[in-house]
């Protein structure tokens, strides 16, 4: 946030990390928004830097504190370990595929597998970045395919966290995968780039949308288009990709850049993108034909989901508004307002899992 607003503002930023492909990633900040209240809460610190252990603000411009200094010296220290742990494994214990286990890509720089009876530790992967995304199997599960921020995405031996293979990309893999029916893995990336990738960790082809994508696709039912949004402002930012070939089978341009990712009715006939233009939109999955756009209160940076009951649509604003909406014509059911606290995080609808940049935390939604 406070980046966001220096860029904004020209203001010159000298970052504390030596990692080059770190302070890459944190420049893409096109999905970052920020509110009248944060901008006047940047100001308002008047060169002052809040310390993580809740101590009084103190003035940047004075002489550096030891606390600063000796931050200085953990940097190091922990870019050490990280140069230490990369395609590193730690196995503690072989997962049960009869078990359930988590597995889940965090920003301390390690892949886990987690007893989710228990907690207990079964695995770790170290790797040389943060992780952006949500990691998916295979079909038969023995196979857990993880993005990081480190350019890469890997295939990993589900039972003992063993690589595979590791496929390389030209920025940080933030869009969560995808897998289609005969093993292809689909995934968007910081460098422009929407990638298909064989079961073998082959390229399948690679399309450039020109922007970054965090945006993680969806399939259409029986593999043969997969949609994907982009961050572009003032050209096409919603895809419908051909999945064997990568060529474009229909595109529009929404208003605003989007984040969120998309998903497919029940009936695969319509999918729906939400945008930062404060709108929702349902496309005809066959020839892109608009089929409804839903305003709502502000942009839209969390994803849609869909009831698989009665087709609701549901999705959450930046405004922390939560709307359900009728997903065969556009029109709302119901509004819950929130207390202008931001959503980002995606929807899922009956039972959900989502690992969180920076927290990590585990949601179950029942």
């Amino acid at each position: 946030m406070v980046l966001k607003w220096s860029l904004e503002e020209d203001v010159i930023v000298i970052p504390r990390s030596r990692n080059a492909n770190h302070i890459k990633t944190n420049l893409h900040l096109a999905h970052v928004q920020l509110t009248e209240d944060d901008r006047q809460y940047i100001e308002d610190l008047d060169g002052k830097i809040i310390v993580p252990d809740d101590e009084p603000p103190f003035d940047s411009r004075s002489k550096p504190s030891v606390s600063d200094q000796q931050g200085t010296d953990e940097e190091k220290t922990t870019e050490q370990k990280t140069e230490n742990i990369i395609d590193k494994v730690v196995l503690i214990e072989r997962v049960n595929p009869k078990d359930s286990t988590l597995y889940l890509s965090s920003d301390d720089h390690w892949i886990y597998a987690f007893d989710a009876a228990t907690g207990k530790l079964k695995w770790k992967y170290g790797t040389a970045d943060e992780g952006g995304s949500k990691c998916v199997f295979n079909s038969d599960e023995t196979v857990v395919y993880c993005g990081t921020d480190d350019k890469s995405l890997r295939a990993l031996n589900a039972a003992d966290g063993s690589l595979i293979w590791k496929f390389s990309t030209g920025g940080a893999v933030t869009s969560s995968t995808r897998v289609g029916a005969d093993g292809s893995l689909y995934f968007g990336c910081l460098d422009g780039y929407f990638y298909a990738v064989n079961s073998d960790g082959s390229l399948k082809w690679k399309k450039n949308l020109d922007v970054e994508v965090w945006s993680s696709p969806a399939l259409l039912e029986g593999g043969k288009a997969v949609f994907v949004g982009s961050m572009a402002e003032d050209s096409a930012n919603v895809f419908s990709l051909d999945s064997q070939t990568g060529e474009i089978i229909w595109k529009h341009e929404t208003g605003g850049p989007v984040f969120s990712s998309p998903t497919v009715s029940h009936d695969s006939k319509a999918v729906f993108f939400c945008s930062f233009d404060a709108n929702c939109y349902a496309f005809s999955t066959e020839d892109g034909r608009q089929l409804w756009m839903f305003e709502g209160d502000s942009a839209f940076q969390s994803s849609p989901a869909v009831s698989k009951l009665d087709g609701t649509l549901f999705v959450g604003s930046s405004q922390g508004n939560i709307y359900a909406i009728d997903s065969s014509n556009g029109q709302v059911k119901w509004t819950r307002e929130g207390e202008n606290t931001e959503i980002i995080l995606h929807f899922h609808y009956k039972y959900c899992k989502r690992t969180v940049r920076s927290n990590n935390y585990f949601f179950k939604c029942f």
